[in-house]
């Protein structure tokens, strides 16, 4: 198995920090956040957002914080005061925030003052919120300096309170979607699923109403996503497939059809991205297979004609596009259920800046941490990552 924190770590450079901000350090009682935040400062300035008492508190009381100390080999006393020392620690209602939380009204009030129906007041009492800060301190709003790279969030807070405003405030390009990333062991993967024992699906959790433009999205950027956390070394091509019931038009149906119509959109979008960014030539996609036809080569042979360059992703594919939610979801839990040895963690796409990561509420600390090393690394290939914003 890969082990997901060095095949991540080691593409990093330690010396373009972003600032992370991790939304819920005082919110989430397990202190998922602090022990996250620990290991993510070798990598990242890292900023926990919450009363510091609170989270103190929590970590005092946390059975899953206590068992991540022990396994750091230190106290629970000695892992706080410590992660205190090396991270920075926010609390919004503090008086040194007073300045900064006024900016942040000012900022939320022209992005979103009318359509939220809220005053500028009423912003200001809301940048009290650990959650909001957070949003607004990594924003991008024009005319508007930022605070820091990417927030982390989602362990606590509903989509209604961290997910959706996160649309509005933060730059999009394309569809918004999510995908998760699992390592399975080499002792419970077949050999010939899942090349190099990896896999990233994509959409898991946010296209509710699936068009083949929103489709195409998906496809091609849960393979860019694959192709920013995984080493041409290791994995010298991406290959991605688009699961249906019909395999290479043995079928016929509404999904099929939308199928079939994004992969002409992915076509000439595929074309473009190869040209302006050498890193994802080696991006593949074929669309239109089942799942076996995807991850099996004898099946694949079977039932596809392999010398259709469209294929070639098929019997090998390492990331899998899912045609609606219902089955992207599905797919999510059921590995997460049977693999549950596996590393996994969730990364969401179609931001501008890959500047949100919505968790799920059952995600562990391992999880959080992977998850925040690749939003990381994906912002450091951004052409216009700057690692001086906010410092």
């Amino acid at each position: 198995m890969f082990k997901l924190k060095e095949l991540i770590g080691k593409q990093i450079d330690k010396n373009r920090k972003p600032v992370i901000y991790l939304a819920e350090g005082a919110l989430d009682k397990d202190e998922r956040p602090l022990a996250a935040a620990w290991e993510l400062s070798e990598y990242a300035d890292a900023v926990v957002v919450g009363n510091p008492d609170v989270i103190k508190k929590n970590a005092g009381s946390s059975a899953m914080y206590a068992e991540y100390a022990e396994a750091q080999g230190v106290s629970v006393d000695d892992l706080v005061k410590k992660t205190f020392d090396r991270v920075t620690i926010i609390d919004p209602k503090s008086d040194e925030m007073k300045e900064r939380r006024q900016k942040y009204a000012e900022a939320a009030y022209k992005k979103v003052g009318e359509k939220w129906k809220m005053s500028e007041a009423d912003l200001l009492a809301k940048t009290e919120e650990d959650m909001f800060f957070s949003l607004m301190a990594t924003a991008e709003i024009e005319g508007y300096q930022r605070d820091g790279h990417a927030v982390l969030g989602g362990l606590y807070s509903t989509t209604a309170n961290f997910f959706a405003p996160g649309l509005r405030l933060h730059p999009r390009i394309g569809t918004v979607f999510e995908a998760a990333l699992f390592s399975f062991q080499d002792d419970n993967c077949p050999k010939d699923v899942y090349p190099g024992n990896l896999a990233i699906f994509g959409d898991v959790a946010v296209v509710t109403e699936m068009e083949p433009d929103k489709l195409a999205d998906i496809a091609i950027g849960t393979c860019k996503i694959a192709r920013d956390l995984l080493p041409e070394k290791e994995f010298p091509k991406i290959y991605g497939s688009i699961l249906s019931y019909s395999s290479g038009g043995s079928g016929f149906g509404p999904t099929v059809d939308i199928t079939r119509k994004a992969y002409d959109i992915i076509t000439e979008k595929l074309e473009t991205l190869r040209k302006e960014d050498e890193l994802y030539e080696d991006i593949n996609i074929t669309p239109e297979v089942q799942f076996a036809v995807a991850v099996n080569e004898k099946q694949a042979k079977r039932k596809l004609d392999m010398s259709d360059p469209k294929n070639v992703a098929a019997g090998r594919s390492n990331v899998i596009i899912l045609p609606n939610l219902d089955f992207g979801n599905a797919m999510y839990h059921q590995h997460a259920a049977y693999f549950q040895d596996s590393q996994k963690t969730l990364i969401v796409g179609g931001f501008k800046n890959n500047s949100i990561l919505d968790f799920s509420r059952s995600s562990k600390i391992e999880g959080v941490l992977l998850g925040g090393m690749a939003v990381v690394l994906r912002q450091q290939y951004l052409k216009d990552f700057d690692h001086t914003l906010g410092k």
